[in-house]
């Protein structure tokens, strides 16, 4: 009840300014804001938030996988240098319009350049399990057996891997690249080996699981990147691909990967 008081007097009209954090006096449309007190507030994910604001820093290329709302996609906008491009890739359909009605609210259709695509280590069709409620859309090899049960659609959408956007499609090599993929983040650097080593991005990757994050780490490595586990406060550099296993639990299953090229 009181979530939803405070988004009435928040939210009206067809844009709600941001209220606060790094993405302060920018706009959300309003389907964004309607869901999403925390942006609105500019409380959403507060270290992300932290972490990319620093980034952007002598940036004009991103790459924004898995842009979900685009939410992300402004804050790199906004803090990159003039002139700067964000390539924000969201296969849920209805998530990638928010994209694109974020973008025009906030008069940057120019800057963030929405994909309505699928990021891994394949080219052609997969599945795809779309945002719902609760729920934030997955790829189907990325979703174990139990989290299908509660996936009410399916629904078959574009893949594509980074080094066939960058260098088979001739796109900008990014500077920074952002990944939040519901546990097929290891995919994502699986099709990106390429890029890795010649385009060196600097990285921020969400990870899902002790095994996603291993794996997500042993591709990293290979490049000779320094990786550093980010908490609330804590920077804490890789050492091994398996050693923070003990930091995800079944009410803890999240983390984030710093990775610099060294």
């Amino acid at each position: 009840m009181a979530k939803h008081l405070a988004l009435r007097w928040l939210v009206s009209g067809n844009a709600t300014t941001i209220r606060g954090g790094q993405c302060r006096g920018l706009v959300l449309p309003r389907s964004i804001a309607m869901q999403n007190l925390s942006m609105v507030l500019g409380k959403y994910e507060p270290t992300t938030q932290r972490l990319l604001s620093g980034l952007c820093e002598n940036c004009s290329v991103a790459y924004d996988i898995g842009a979900h709302v685009g939410f992300f996609s402004l804050l790199m906008a906004h803090h990159m240098s003039e002139g700067a491009v964000v390539h924000a890739f969201e296969p849920s359909p209805g998530e990638a319009e928010k994209i694109r009605e974020l973008a025009t609210g906030n008069h940057l259709e120019n800057t963030i350049h929405v994909h309505a695509l699928a990021v891994s280590d394949r080219i052609g069709e997969v599945k795809f399990y779309p945002g719902d409620g609760p729920f934030t859309g997955i790829l189907d090899s990325a979703c174990k057996p139990r989290m299908r049960e509660n996936r009410a659609t399916v629904i078959q959408v574009e893949s594509i891997t980074l080094d066939e956007f960058t260098f088979a499609q001739q796109r900008p090599l990014p500077h920074l690249v952002k990944v939040d993929v519901e546990s097929a983040e290891a995919s994502v650097m699986r099709g990106a080996r390429r890029m890795l080593a010649e385009a060196r991005p600097k990285m921020l990757i969400e990870v899902h699981g002790p095994d996603a994050c291993r794996e997500t780490i042993e591709e990293i490595a290979a490049h000779d990147y320094r990786i550093q586990w980010c908490g609330s406060g804590e920077m804490e550099d890789v050492k091994q691909a398996d050693q923070f296993r003990a930091r995800f639990s079944k009410h803890s299953w999240t983390g984030h990967l710093l990775a610099i090229p060294r």
